[in-house]
């Protein structure tokens, strides 16, 4: 099967099982923050991502594959991006978070790559903060190794224990092996972003490493109820159609460039 052949059989697998409760984040026409696609009121920079300007440089360029959270019609993604992470998981959960993974690492791979005109060489999964020493490995982890061409490319990060409030944004918070990093474009995979603090502490322990270029892929945005401009009325007009488009590109959230 050539490469081709497969990134088309995941986009047809990933839309006739999920593409009903999956939804592209950032459209244009959503109202949603430059940085973080949370709903803004139309404005540029929702009001967290402007009190965390200071933090910008830790990561190049972010992309998001799909909202999740417990809003209609999404609130299946939310189970999934919850549900995947069980001892013992469903095994639809487990498929949908495949193949969001399989199609950001097969069809959209070069895209961090083309907008910064230097290509990803290594990766990195973002665990558990705090660690949870009874998971050897964290799911994510094993799902992103058995679909990377090359294991020896990751850039293991270790998550630092005693770590008091772990939504907060701090290097202090990972730590990656500088012999791994330096010098390399590293695109680090997590599988939800709520707030944005583990992912971008992570990148920030990455760029400490000596990484040159650090991309970020989120494969949710999560929604919350009861933000700001989160109301049933945005989730009414953005999230009920159209469902999930695999052509769309998690980072430039338009055509692949």
């Amino acid at each position: 099967m050539t490469r081709a052949e497969r990134i088309a059989r995941a986009k047809q697998a990933l839309v006739s099982t999920a593409g009903g409760f999956l939804r592209n984040p950032g459209q244009p026409s959503m109202g949603t923050c430059d940085r973080c696609l949370t709903p803004t009121r139309r404005t540029p920079m929702c009001a967290d991502c402007v009190s965390d300007s200071a933090v910008f440089g830790a990561q190049d360029l972010t992309g998001f594959m799909t909202y999740a959270g417990y809003l209609d019609p999404i609130h299946q993604a939310g189970h999934v991006m919850r549900g995947y992470k069980h001892s013992r998981p469903a095994p639809s959960h487990r498929q949908t978070v495949e193949l969001l993974a399989g199609l950001a690492l097969r069809a959209h791979i070069g895209c961090p790559g083309s907008l910064l005109g230097v290509h990803v060489t290594r990766w990195a999964t973002v665990p558990s903060l705090p660690p949870k020493p009874h998971r050897a490995v964290h799911p994510l982890n094993d799902i992103v190794r058995r679909l990377a061409r090359f294991n020896d490319n990751e850039v293991p990060l270790t998550a630092a224990a005693g770590v008091i409030n772990p939504r907060a944004i701090s290097p202090a918070h990972y730590e990656a092996d500088p012999t791994r990093a330096h010098g390399h474009h590293v695109l680090i995979i997590d599988d939800t972003w709520t707030g944005g603090g583990h992912v971008t502490s992570a990148a920030m322990a990455v760029r400490a490493a000596g990484a040159t270029h650090v991309s970020v892929l989120a494969l949710a945005r999560w929604l919350s109820n009861g933000w700001e401009a989160t109301t049933p009325k945005w989730a009414s007009d953005h999230l009920k159609a159209p469902d999930f488009d695999p052509d769309i590109c998690p980072w430039t959230r338009g055509v692949c460039p």
